[in-house]
């Protein structure tokens, strides 16, 4: 009972910290309101206010979600307790042998696309709860939980609660693309989505400022994220300058991700967005972030229409979520044997190559490997 009071006065004075300082600050992205969309007479325009902000930033938040803020504390309280343990224990469920995906991965080791340097960051993976049959057949890594703490019981309550809330946003992003609301439904369920649990610790011989997570677009087809302990994220606008991602409301954060922006042939956008440590950051900072994925075999296309918006060019190639991801692995260096392989039998780099969008570092990974066609061996030539 009392490390609970403590831990409720640790958490209550990091947020109302934040608010002393930023009560007069207004949001920095668009703020939409829940109640619009269940209102016939305001969902039409709350679409539209949600296909603007997609198109120009990038970047909203919702309120009045009605999402439990009970489980999202439960959970960032159990976060605190796995990551205060010794390093030794969390390798006990240690995420390399599937690139990542699940289970926990030490700080440094994940570095942002085209980045030198691994984040200031460690975090622990989860997905939908699966039996290794399902795995096999589904292709999806099975969870890995510790044994030295209960994790899984608000881990699993926070995952369905968000997987939950999820399906509507699926909706609302198919209408906002122009299409039927079952849209992102039919290709999301069942699909491999996850949720990261993430810990950036105070580092007080990092730089002021110090990056903790590098700039990257999220492989997803959107993303979910409950306000963090504490400020530090930013998303990169149209002009390319850094905007801290700051929410005067108590509101739900969700972002484009690469699968939407695709559907959309660009239009709506999935910016670069990073976390940056605040000036004279005295805590460390939690934030758990649900990734909403298309099934493995959906196929991701630009839509005819929006190729039509663009004047008839489509700007990416028809590829599977699977095609998709495994690049990205790729050029990150996570990709096993398997999917370099997949990658080269599918010709996925190739038809990047078509539309400037295939990854050195994957083209790279895929040669080094021995799987690379002449078309790749030309262009790393050419490079």
């Amino acid at each position: 009972m009392c490390y609970l009071v403590l831990l409720l006065s640790v958490f209550g004075s990091m947020f109302a910290a934040a608010d002393d300082g930023l009560s007069a600050k207004e949001s920095t992205i668009a703020v939409l309101d829940l109640r619009d969309y269940h209102d016939g007479k305001t969902r039409a325009a709350f679409i539209e206010q949600v296909r603007e902000a997609s198109h120009k930033v990038g970047f909203f938040a919702l309120k009045n979600t009605g999402v439990d803020q009970k489980i999202i504390d439960n959970l960032y309280g159990a976060l605190e307790r796995f990551f205060a343990h010794d390093k030794e224990f969390k390798m006990l469920v240690d995420a390399s042998d599937n690139g990542g995906q699940r289970g926990y991965t030490a700080i440094g080791k994940e570095a942002a696309k085209g980045s030198a340097t691994g984040d200031l960051k460690e975090f622990y993976m989860m997905g939908r709860d699966i039996s290794k049959e399902e795995s096999a057949l589904l292709g999806y890594p099975v969870n890995i939980f510790p044994e030295f703490m209960d994790f899984k019981t608000p881990a699993t309550a926070f995952y369905d609660h968000l997987e939950e809330y999820s399906e509507l946003l699926q909706e609302i992003f198919s209408l906002a693309l122009g299409q039927e609301k079952d849209f992102l439904n039919k290709i999301c369920v069942g699909g491999d989505t996850s949720c990261r649990m993430i810990h950036y610790p105070v580092d007080k011989t990092a730089e002021k400022n110090a990056i903790w997570a590098g700039a990257h677009t999220d492989i997803t087809a959107f993303t979910l994220l409950p306000k963090a302990t504490c400020e530090g994220l930013e998303v990169c606008d149209d002009q390319g300058n850094w905007i801290p991602v700051f929410i005067k409301e108590d509101a739900m954060i969700v972002n484009v991700g690469d699968f939407i922006e695709i559907f959309s042939n660009g239009y709506f956008r999935s910016s670069l967005h990073r976390v940056k440590a605040p000036d004279n950051m005295q805590e460390d900072r939690y934030s758990c972030v649900h990734f909403v994925h298309p099934r493995g075999d959906a196929e991701l296309y630009p839509l005819p229409m929006w190729v039509e918006e663009s004047g008839g060019h489509a700007k990416y190639i028809c590829a599977t979520r699977n095609e998709m991801l495994w690049e990205r692995l790729a050029d990150l260096g996570y990709a096993p044997d398997f999917m370099l392989k997949s990658l080269a039998e599918n010709k996925v780099l190739e038809r990047l190559m078509t539309v400037n969008r295939a990854s050195l570092e994957a083209r790279q990974a895929v040669y080094k490997a021995g799987y690379a066609s002449d078309e790749i061996k030309k262009s790393l030539k050419n490079d």
